[in-house]
């Protein structure tokens, strides 16, 4: 797992919190961190994404890139700051790998 702030081109324009795969054995371990990670953050849910990644691409077991929050968003990057926050994403990263290790499913996870 791979834990990353977005950024984009143009200043708060883009906000919200994705996670990312690369391969099929990793997309419900994807979609339960990202359900754990929005019901815990209250960002926006910019949802789980097919990505080539090098983070990922090169796993040879399951792996996925989390995009927290958009740095260069100015309320994204209030969050960021505060050490709740991260605290926060990290418990709900947490539970999603938990789920995922231990075959819960969480709804529309498609399983683990």
């Amino acid at each position: 797992i791979s834990i990353h702030c977005n950024s984009c081109d143009k200043p708060n324009t883009l906000n919200g919190t994705s996670v990312y795969y690369d391969h099929q054995h990793s997309l419900g371990l994807a979609k339960l961190v990202q359900n754990e990670l929005i019901a815990a953050l209250g960002t926006a849910d910019k949802g789980v994404r097919n990505a080539n990644f090098a983070v990922i691409r090169r796993t040879t077991g399951p792996g996925i890139l989390v995009e927290t929050a958009f740095i260069n968003h100015e309320s994204d990057r209030e969050r960021l700051v505060h050490p709740n926050f991260r605290e926060r994403a990290a418990r709900a990263i947490a539970r999603g790998l938990a789920q995922f290790v231990t075959g819960e499913s969480a709804e529309g996870a498609g399983g683990a």
